[in-house]
Order: structure tokens, then C-alpha cells, then sequence
């Protein structure tokens, strides 16, 4: 009995106890309800690497920096197959995973996206009013935002329906003799000087003062335009005391005006115009994920600011972390992928250093993103024996030493020449090209502000020196084409010059060898040689809009695209279910008598789509039809491959790919359409539409 009651006298006191903790707000209980929710959160699905995203709630911190992204808009999702079927769908976009395709070089297009973007993360940051959530930035290409959150706010975020994802918001640090000759640069500056484009350094802002970048306020004959997207204001240009010399001195080499100052004989572009933005905190050289991701929305917006001299290359000197392949790297921070993915569809060619941290294997990120070109360093000269502060787990012979702050250590240059690969350079499989590096003599913060109490500096390296050659090589390049051609360069085009025309290196660390940019052989290949390959998968695209005379006034007609070989030769792969199939097409007509015909539909809600008809080919010629009643607001794709008989596999699938059993149907209503070839070009025609009405395009 006695001990009974002593029983419950103890859990009566743990009662009252627990009680007490709770009304009073007592830390033991707030410590209690935070490391629960920690724990639920872990588990949240929406969370791309939640270890990282709860790195600093778990340290103690009370709040964090994440990006998140949201579920698009339907207008935007239009917008995206509209532009599927106005251009021929680039390169980079057609790989599997691929962000979505807006045709941003159409200004109409910009514009819609940007209204669509800004009016829904408007919407769900005003249905997210929450504490604990302070936004810091909107983007404005892509649907999310950057914020500063507690873990209550990020609970509560987490829950809206149109959330998908939240990442961190990382933290980017700069990565850090003339080599114009050894890139075979001098002739090419000279002749085409990077004229009619321009170039966006994101970095640390640059110094409009210095008189090689516009010697005066801005913006100015050289800098002629930029934002502080690491502040968020107009002002891209780094204190001239305290401020960070790193993005003044990748401007100087990438496109500072000519003019002899010691080694200094101006950038590799010095005809080029330049943007700054500027995406460091304050004074640092360190600068957040999201602000980078802002300054490339804003080089895309503003990219016809002076239509001119159009934003046609951005260079990055920043980056952070590990990654040994492309698609992990693709898939990392989603933010910063389509950031890219949107640049590239604008025609923006972007170039990153790979870092370094002397991986070997590896390249830092944003570099390792499909979407650009990463570029390591080759050493501009003999420097003689040299160490470098590289990462402990680098292959280079690292031994520790008191000049490099663990857990990094000191890497030895025994010897140094010229395209020698340094000793730091992030270096992989997949690492795009090579240029000099170590030591630049390049621009500096003017006055005693920056590296040195002087204009210029003679000591700045690293693969950020060498991300800047290569991207006035491109301005180079660019205005080459131009001049020759009449018309720019893709980026898809800009990487097979600088690539295919540069010399071969070799890194001895990790046996990998990539082209070191020749300026010269790829400046003289263009309009003569081997030119680049034309795609030949993009599809040929056809719109019927506005068809009249039909039976039932509600049937709906979308966009159809096709692809149709006939003037050179290709290979077309197609994916249904997991299952490929291929057709090889040879100029003059098709292989072995097959061929492939391709495309997509889509239905809209509300209308009734009533059928599609497909038509079977034999080389060159078109015949024979299938019907197929597809149901309002889906989204179908319909390919067939024809054997060598000519007898057609057609299958028809959701948007998904995945195969479905479709039925035929009757015939098409308003009679039947023929596609006719002409000289390889095809067009659908309908007796209800007269061919002036379609337009299309390749």
C-alpha cells in the first residue's frame, strides 16, 4: 500500500512537472518540440538533401537559408508547348531530365513567362505570410523563391500544396605573362574584337573607375549596365576601399580595353561590352545560390538592353563542393539547372571554373551543370617550383603544411611550363576545355583598394583567371561569326569551335584530356572547313489555327510537329514504355525503305478533341491514315517507325511516353489531310485551311 502511494505521488509530480515545462515556456520543452520536428521533417519528401537543408538547425541555429521551388503555372505550361512548337527544340534540351524548353530569344515569350513567374510566387508568398519566414529574393524566369526560414516556417511551407522542393541556398565562394599568345589569341583580337557583344561577369561587381573598363561612373562606354543581385541594388560596383578586386580582375581579362601596362595589353575581347553583376555579400567573396541564380535571370531579361550589343556570354568565377558526373550534378539544385537550362535556350553561351581544389575525378558546382562549359587551368608559363592549398582527399601528393588551413593541404608543383595543367585544377571526364591561368596580369580596384595599392594586379590566378579567357574567346568568336556569317552562334555551336579547334592536354594527375582554347584555328574554321553539325532530330513544326468548317464547332486543333528526313542523313530515337526504336534516315531518302515519323498533340479542357489522323510514309512519299480519339486536356505524343517492308509500328502515349491502346476511329472531320514533301521541307495541308494560313519554321 505505502509503496503505492509513493507511486503515484511520483507521477504526480512528473505531471505537474511536465505541466510547469509547458506553460512556462521552458527551454527543456522548446528543445524537446524542436528536435521533434527536426526529426519530422528529415522525413519530408519535398526536401532535396535534408541533411543539408537542416544542417544549421541541427548545429543550433535558429534559422536557415533555403530556395524553393514551386509547381508552374498552367499558362506556363502552355507557353512551353508553344514554344515546342514554334523553334526547333536545341541541343541541351533534349536529353532525358532536361528542364523545360522556353523559347526565351522570343521577347513576347520573356514577357509572358516573366508575368506567369512573377504573378503565382506573388500569390504563394502572400499565402505563405507566415513567422519565421523573411523572402530574400523572387526569381523571375522560374517559379520559387530564396528565403530565410525557422524550422516552424519551413514545416508550414513544406505543407502548401504547390511547394515541390526546397534546397538549400548554398554558399559560393570565388574560386581563385598574359596567356592571350598561348591561345593563339592575338591575330583573332585583333581582327574581330569581341564588337557587338557583350559579356556578363558575375562576380564581385566590377570597378567602372579603372581606366582599361570604362574610367568613369556607371554605367559607362564599357560597363554598360549591371545589378547587385547579392544586395539587391543598382549599384554592381565594389567598394573602392574595402571591396572584393576578384570580379574587377576576371573583367579585365575577359574584356578590358587595350593598352600596354606592364604585361598588360587589355582582354582577350577588348571590342567587347560588359555587364556587371554583381552576386557577393557586401564586401565578401563569398556569395548565396540564390543570388547567383538571380544574376543569371537578369543577363537573360536584360539580354537586348542594347540590342546592339547583346548579352550573348556569362562569365562565373564561383562554385563550391564535389561532383564526378553531370547528372548528379543536373539534378543537385534544381534552381540553378534551369537557371542555365533558360540562359542556354536565350542563346547565352555560360562558362564557370571548374575550381580549385585539385580533384581528381571531379569539378565543382555550378561548373559540373550540362548547361556550361567548365574550364579548368593550364599554367601561361614557367613559374618555377610553386605550392597550391588544394583539398585533402586531392591525388596530388598532398602533404600538410601551416600555409593551408585544415582540413586542406599543400600541394607541390615540382616544375611548371606553359599548358602544363595546375596542380589545383578540378579536373573530370566531363570537364569542357582548358585555358592559362597563374600568374594574370589583369585589372585591379583602383587606388589602394583590392590585391595590390596599384591599378593592376600580376599575381591573380586560379581557374577563375582562366574561366574569363575562355569566355572572351567566345566574344571573339561571336563577333567572328557575325562578321562572317551574318548571324551569331549558338551556344551548342560556340563549344564545338572552341573544342574541336583547340589542342589537345593531357591532365597527368588524372589522365584526362580536354582542349585548351585555340582562338585562332577556331576563328579561321568558321565560314570554311568542317562546320559545326546541323541537329537534324529538331522537329519541323506546323500550327492550324483557326480551323472553320468543321462538323462539330467544338472540335479543337492543336500544334502538330513531325520530323521528316529526306536532304541529309540522320538517326532518329524514339522511347515508348522503356522500349527505343530507331530509324536511320540517308540523304535522298530513307535507308533500307524505313523512316520515322514523330510528334505532339495536344487537347485543351473544356474542348472536345475529336480525332487525329496519322499518316504512314514510304521513302518520300506519304500515304495511308490512322484515327485516334484522344480525350480533352491530355497531353499525347504519336510516333511511328516503318520496317523495311513499309509497314508502320505506330504507337501513341501520354505525355509520360507510356504506351496506351488506342482505337481507330472514323474518319477526321472536313475530309482528309496530305503531307506532301518538297525538297525535304513538309507541310500539312487540310481542305478546310488554305496553305497561306500555316506558317511553320525549322
Amino acid at each position: 500500500m505505502l509503496l503505492r502511494k509513493k507511486l503515484i505521488t511520483s507521477m504526480r509530480f512528473c505531471v505537474v512537472t511536465f505541466l510547469i515545462l509547458v506553460l512556462s515556456g521552458h527551454p527543456a520543452w522548446a528543445q524537446l518540440q524542436g528536435e521533434a520536428l527536426l526529426a519530422t521533417l528529415q522525413d519530408n519528401a519535398k526536401l532535396n538533401n535534408a541533411k543539408e537543408v537542416l544542417a544549421d538547425f541541427y548545429a543550433g541555429e535558429t534559422e536557415t537559408g533555403i530556395i524553393v521551388t514551386l509547381r508552374p503555372s498552367a499558362a506556363a505550361v502552355a507557353l512551353a508547348a508553344r514554344s515546342r512548337s514554334a523553334v526547333q527544340l536545341p541541343e541541351e534540351f533534349r536529353r532525358a531530365g532536361a528542364p523545360v524548353f522556353f523559347n526565351l530569344r522570343d521577347e513576347a515569350v520573356k514577357k509572358e513567362l516573366m508575368a506567369t513567374v512573377s504573378a503565382t510566387v506573388d500569390r504563394i508568398v502572400g499565402e505563405l505570410n507566415i513567422p519565421g519566414l523573411q523572402v530574400k529574393r523572387k526569381f523571375i524566369l522560374q517559379f520559387g523563391f530564396a528565403a530565410r526560414v525557422t524550422p516552424t516556417a519551413l514545416e508550414q511551407i513544406l505543407q502548401h500544396p504547390e511547394v515541390i522542393e526546397v534546397s538549400r541556398d548554398v554558399v559560393l565562394q570565388a574560386h581563385l605573362a598574359q596567356g592571350i599568345p598561348l591561345i593563339n589569341a592575338t591575330s583573332a583580337r585583333s581582327a574581330y574584337t569581341g564588337t557587338g557583344v557583350s559579356i556578363a561577369i558575375c562576380d564581385t561587381g566590377i570597378d567602372t573607375s579603372h581606366p582599361r573598363l570604362g574610367g568613369g561612373g556607371f554605367p559607362n562606354a564599357k560597363v554598360i549596365g549591371g545589378y547587385d543581385t547579392g544586395d539587391d541594388d543598382t549599384d554592381p560596383r565594389p567598394d573602392t576601399t574595402n571591396g572584393n578586386a576578384h570580379g574587377t580582375a576576371c573583367a579585365g581579362i575577359a574584356a578590358g580595353n587595350t593598352g600596354t601596362v606592364g604585361d598588360y595589353i587589355g582582354g582577350v575581347a577588348p571590342g567587347a561590352k560588359l555587364y556587371a553583376l554583381k552576386i557577393s555579400n557586401g564586401n565578401t567573396g563569398s556569395a548565396d545560390a540564390s543570388a547567383m541564380v538571380a544574376a543569371w535571370e537578369w543577363a537573360v531579361v536584360h539580354q537586348n538592353d542594347d540590342p546592339k550589343n547583346p548579352i550573348k556570354i556569362i562569365s562565373t568565377s564561383f562554385g563550391g563542393g564535389s561532383y564526378s558526373d553531370s547528372a548528379t550534378c543536373d539534378n543537385a539544385y534544381s534552381s540553378m539547372t534551369t537557371a542555365a537550362a533558360n540562359a542556354v535556350a536565350a542563346g547565352i553561351t555560360l562558362f564557370v571554373s571548374s575550381g580549385n581544389d585539385g580533384f581528381c575525378g571531379a569539378m565543382g558546382w555550378p561548373a559540373c551543370i550540362s548547361y556550361v562549359n567548365s574550364v579548368g587551368a593550364v599554367y601561361d608559363g614557367n613559374l618555377g617550383n610553386i605550392g597550391f592549398c588544394v583539398d585533402a582527399s586531392s591525388c596530388t601528393g598532398v602533404v600538410n603544411s601551416a600555409y593551408c588551413s585544415p582540413p586542406s593541404k599543400i600541394a607541390w608543383e615540382g616544375t611548371t611550363s606553359a599548358d602544363k595543367v595546375t596542380v589545383y585544377s578540378n579536373s573530370a571526364s566531363f570537364l569542357t576545355m582548358f585555358a592559362p591561368s597563374h600568374n594574370a596580369y589583369t585589372t585591379d580596384i583602383t587606388g589602394s583598394g583590392g590585391y595590390t595599392s596599384g591599378d593592376y594586379t600580376i599575381t591573380f590566378g586560379g581557374t577563375s583567371a582562366a574561366c574569363p579567357y575562355a569566355a572572351g574567346a567566345a566574344a571573339v568568336l561571336q563577333s567572328a561569326a557575325k562578321a562572317k556569317t551574318g548571324s551569331h552562334l549558338t551556344p551548342a555551336q560556340v563549344r564545338y569551335y572552341l573544342t574541336t579547334y583547340g589542342d589537345n592536354i593531357t591532365d597527368s594527375k588524372v589522365s584526362v584530356t580536354k582542349p585548351r582554347v585555340n582562338l585562332g584555328k577556331a576563328v579561321n574554321a568558321i565560314g570554311g572547313g568542317t562546320p559545326p553539325p546541323t541537329p537534324t532530330s529538331f522537329p519541323w513544326t506546323m500550327f492550324l489555327p483557326g480551323l472553320t468548317g468543321k462538323p462539330d464547332p467544338n472540335t479543337y486543333w492543336s500544334a502538330l510537329s513531325y520530323v521528316y528526313c529526306s536532304t541529309s542523313n540522320a538517326t532518329f530515337s524514339l522511347t515508348s514504355g522503356g522500349v527505343t526504336r530507331s530509324s536511320t534516315c540517308q540523304a535522298g531518302g530513307c535507308a533500307g525503305g524505313s523512316g520515322t515519323f514523330a510528334g505532339w498533340v495536344t487537347t485543351t479542357p473544356g474542348r472536345k478533341f475529336f480525332s487525329w489522323r496519322l499518316t504512314t510514309a514510304t521513302c518520300g512519299s506519304w500515304s495511308g491514315s490512322y484515327y485516334y480519339t484522344l480525350d480533352a486536356g491530355k497531353n499525347y505524343q504519336f510516333f511511328m517507325n516503318l520496317d523495311a517492308s513499309g509497314q508502320p509500328a505506330v504507337y501513341v502515349a501520354p505525355g509520360s511516353g507510356r504506351p496506351f491502346s488506342a482505337a481507330s476511329g472514323p474518319a477526321a472531320p472536313g475530309g482528309a489531310e496530305t503531307v506532301v514533301s518538297t525538297g525535304g521541307a513538309a507541310r500539312m495541308l487540310s481542305p478546310d485551311v488554305s496553305a497561306g494560313s500555316l506558317s511553320s519554321s525549322k
